[in-house]
């Protein structure tokens, strides 16, 4: 099987593949945004009204008065300042002439995947007020799917709930709690295998804050782990940790700069083109070829370091363990059970009208536009391209096979999404997720053993979750967000940028509150810091890390809290 994305070929091996696509930058580091976790879309106005053009109240939340993510209050309204041109990152800062509001800040060019049109930068394939073409406005009954107007699902009004944005979405701690603390656990990594990790070409890992301002080159934070083994034959550039629990160590090629701390569960080689490791390094085994090593290096008892002073040496038991924790039975996101828990009458397709089987036709409506709020579909079976746009804080359970032909998922500004696929995603079709603005705004969880097999182009700019397979990228490809995959290789260079906004998509979960409406209190006892939200789990308690091991990888310890090592 492969997949296509804009002459990439991607292959997918094993049971369970992930086919990915989407080139994208990293983020500049000026700040504008108000709030912390992502929102992104298309500027299209939803069926009931005009919320995502900025006509949106503010919303109380826990006392404070609160506009959703990434939109900020002016002049009474809660706007979109990451895309609205007459107030692009701020209230009032207008972009004029030849300038587009991209991310937040007034530039000639927007990011890819997205098109000016005047002074904003759309979707032109699902902005139904942009359709295809600037200015091409899709009827009351239409909306833009694949650039073209097509026949909606109709649905009834916002629930009241929906004013500024809604409200978290909450699952039981058995179903991952709050959705923002589990995608914030799960996708800490720009690339994590459960198994190995295989480069045969040049590789890149960046990072970037897509709170922060619009795409730039660069950015620390973006680490690649997997529990098994690791081969490199080209040059890397890991613009943070790199760790490797195998106990076939890290010895690649050719050069290779690593930006932050290395672990190695075996040897750790200088290779052909040298090593650069910009932290400390974690070594199981012998450190061969004299690596350069600006930190310091932990080695384990009786390993002997080839070139390296001993003053820089600390000998200790090191013990390199697997970073994917997300990948065994019993560990991995119950997306099963979650998706069989919101079936009828436990979701909220009644209060907008929502019928389950509504794309069980195969030449049925193709645009479903979804306010906040927890819908359930049996399947999608479309023999046409299908696209689902998100105007709020929204999760989707699909009970069965996910089998357009040609799938886009998008979020407008200021919206999240969680889709749950107890099958399979497979199309032969295009297959965009995301917006280029926030990835971290959309994360796809998927269980069936199938995985993802898409053999059209792919543009994916969110967060992938599909732990029960191989991906292998087979031609030139790029991935912004992050990858959580069973196994993972590439024959042709690749990159991936990685938001670390994912890392904050939790900061709009509630705390504990008294009444049926009250948030996922700290559990009374904790196993690991992933009970802890990232944070450290001393003595069955959350609280406070003493030093980096307290901390879940490859988050770093600074003043007492695990946050990403960007220094």
């Amino acid at each position: 099987m492969k997949v296509i994305h804009k002459g990439i070929a991607v292959v997918v091996v094993g049971t369970a593949g992930i086919l990915l696509g989407a080139g994208l930058p990293a983020c500049s580091s000026s700040s504008f945004a108000l709030f912390d976790d992502a929102g992104a879309g298309d500027g299209a106005p939803p069926p009931w009204g005009n919320v995502d053009a900025g006509e949106e109240p503010q919303a109380c939340r826990d006392g404070v008065c609160t506009c959703p993510p990434y939109k900020t209050y002016c002049d009474g309204k809660c706007i979109p300042t990451t895309a609205d041109p007459a107030n692009c990152g701020a209230c009032g800062n207008t972009c004029t002439g030849a300038l587009a509001c991209s991310g937040g800040v007034c530039s000639g060019t927007c990011l890819p995947g997205l098109d000016k049109c005047g002074n904003a930068c759309v979707a032109r394939g699902s902005d139904s007020q942009n359709c295809g073409g600037c200015g091409n406005v899709c009827g009351p009954t239409q909306g833009c799917v694949a650039g073209k107007c097509e026949n909606k699902i109709p649905v009834g009004p916002a629930p009241a709930k929906c004013a500024g944005g809604g409200p978290p979405i909450q699952h039981p701690p058995a179903q991952g709690g709050c959705l923002g603390n589990l995608a914030q656990t799960v996708f800490r990594w720009a690339l994590c295998s459960c198994k190995d990790v295989q480069f045969s070409k040049d590789y890149v890992t960046d990072g970037c804050d897509s709170r922060q301002g619009p795409y730039q080159p660069g950015g620390l934070g973006a680490g690649i782990g997997a529990n098994g083994n690791y081969g490199a034959s080209g040059t890397g550039d890991v613009w943070g940790t790199l760790w490797i629990a195998g106990s076939g160590g890290i010895a690649p090629s050719q050069r290779h700069d690593i930006r932050s701390e290395v672990r190695s569960g075996g040897e750790l080689k200088n290779g052909g083109g040298g090593l650069l490791v910009g932290g400390d390094a974690y070594v199981a085994g012998n450190v061969v070829d004299k690596p350069d090593i600006r930190g310091k290096l932990y080695l384990r008892n009786g390993s002997s370091a080839d070139g390296i002073a001993e003053s820089k040496i600390v000998r200790q038991n090191v013990e390199v363990k697997p970073p994917c924790d997300y990948c065994a039975e019993g560990q991995q996101v119950p997306i099963e059970a979650i998706v069989e828990a919101h079936r009828a009458p436990k979701n909220d397709n009644a209060l907008i009208g929502l019928d389950a089987g509504a794309y069980e036709s195969p030449t049925g409506p193709l645009r479903l536009d979804l306010p906040c709020g927890e819908y359930y579909l049996t399947r999608i079976a479309s023999s046409h391209h299908v696209t689902i746009v998100a105007h709020g804080r929204t999760a989707l359970y699909i009970d069965g096979e996910v089998s357009p032909n040609g799938l886009t998922i998008d979020v407008a500004p200021g919206a999240e999404l969680d889709v749950f696929v107890r099958d399979k995603i497979q199309t032969s079709g295009a297959l965009k997720i995301g917006s280029p603005n926030h990835p971290a705004a959309t994360r796809v969880y998927v269980w069936g053993d199938s995985g993802m097999t898409i053999s059209g182009e792919v543009d994916i700019a969110g967060n992938l979750y599909v732990p029960r397979g191989s991906v292998t990228y087979s031609k030139t490809a790029a991935q912004y967000g992050a990858i959580y995959a069973g196994n993972f290789s590439a024959s042709e260079p690749v990159q991936f940028h990685y938001d670390r906004a994912i890392l904050r998509a939790g900061d709009t979960c509630r705390p504990p509150t008294s009444g049926d409406d009250a948030g996922t209190p700290p559990p009374p006892t904790c196993g690991t810091c992933r009970d802890c939200t990232n944070q450290a789990c001393n003595g069955g308690t959350c609280g406070k890390c003493g030093s980096s091991n307290d901390c879940c990888a490859p988050l770093v310890c600074r003043e007492g809290t695990c946050v990403s090592d960007v220094h």
